[in-house]
């Protein structure tokens, strides 16, 4: 039984979470009647080292301090007493939240994709 594969699944989701940087990129699908004939460590590897690059340029070490912080200052009973300083707090907790999640996420299923590669080999 043929496997059809998506060669860019994983481009796809970079696409998805991160729009501006998965421009130009084309997703494409192969039919394989054995998954010995193609290789995809190498795809899995650029997609680690696009991972990285993309870890290293939002600071998610800094990213969780900033987090630590605002969720810290989100918990304290009285911030609610400045309700313009309350949204900003938890709207900023919010988003660094969610690119934390897109990042974590992201790296999760990269690591999904190499096991099932390896599975289906």
């Amino acid at each position: 039984m043929p496997i059809i594969l998506s060669l860019r699944l994983v481009d796809a989701m970079f696409e998805f979470y991160f729009p501006i940087l998965g421009k130009g990129r084309e997703c494409s699908a192969v039919k394989l009647e054995n998954m010995s004939e193609l290789d995809l460590s190498s795809e899995i590897k650029q997609l680690r080292l696009t991972l990285e690059t993309i870890t290293e340029v939002t600071n998610l070490p800094k990213l969780e301090i900033e987090i630590q912080e605002l969720e810290a200052l989100a918990q304290n009973p009285n911030i609610w007493d400045d309700p313009e300083n309350a949204q900003q707090v938890t709207s900023s907790l919010s988003r660094k939240q969610s690119l934390r999640g897109k990042l974590l996420g992201l790296a999760k299923r990269i690591d999904d994709l190499e096991v099932l590669v390896e599975l289906a080999s």
